[in-house]
């Protein structure tokens, strides 16, 4: 009768190393687990276009990159709300330059739905907008950057014009024929 509790002792002390080991290695697999099967999510808004995008990547050029937007690193702002979704919104360089007040300044330009815009194929082109019909808009937006090493929150505040066009028609070059009576 003494086999029994001895027996029953080294059963006990069995599964007590067997928990033992396999605790702390099941609690190791479940961090690690975290790190590989955490996925973000992108929203992307190109222009018009608003993309979903879900992936492992927490980089948000290799997510712009998986979800087939070609863009540049200076071309898109990056955001993080506070649910950890990541909005990225692509400005790509499709700006002019315009002289308001004397001050040089890059524009987008955005044609109102009801004007209709250049054909892709025509651009680059020449268009005559009166004064009536274009309205500069300025936006001011926030942007937040963590820096790596120190951890600190860099906030920089940023402006972009939009020249909202509400009718144009198409222009030829400018050819300055003022001198033209001057020549020989």
């Amino acid at each position: 009768m003494q086999g029994l509790p001895l027996f029953a002792a080294r059963r006990r002390n069995f599964f007590l190393y067997i928990i033992a080991i396999a605790l702390p290695l099941v609690f190791l697999v479940t961090m690690l687990s975290q790190n590989v099967f955490a996925q973000n999510t992108f929203v992307i808004t190109d222009g018009d276009q608003v993309i979903v995008h879900t992936t492992y990547a927490s980089d948000p050029a290799m997510a712009l990159n998986e979800a087939g937007v070609d863009v540049e690193p200076d071309e898109y702002i990056t955001t993080q709300t506070e649910d950890g979704v990541y909005d990225i919104t692509v400005q790509r360089d499709d700006a002019v330059t315009v002289v308001n007040c004397g001050e040089e300044m890059k524009v987008q330009v955005k044609f109102r739905q009801d004007c209709g815009q250049p054909k892709g194929e025509n651009c680059p082109c020449i268009i005559i907008v009166p004064k009536t019909a274009a309205n500069l808009a300025e936006n001011k937006f926030e942007t937040s950057e963590v820096s790596p090493e120190t951890g600190e929150v860099k906030i920089e505040t940023r402006k972009n014009y939009v020249l909202w066009v509400s009718e144009w028609k198409p222009g030829r070059e400018y050819v300055d024929t003022s001198l033209d009576d001057f020549e020989d």
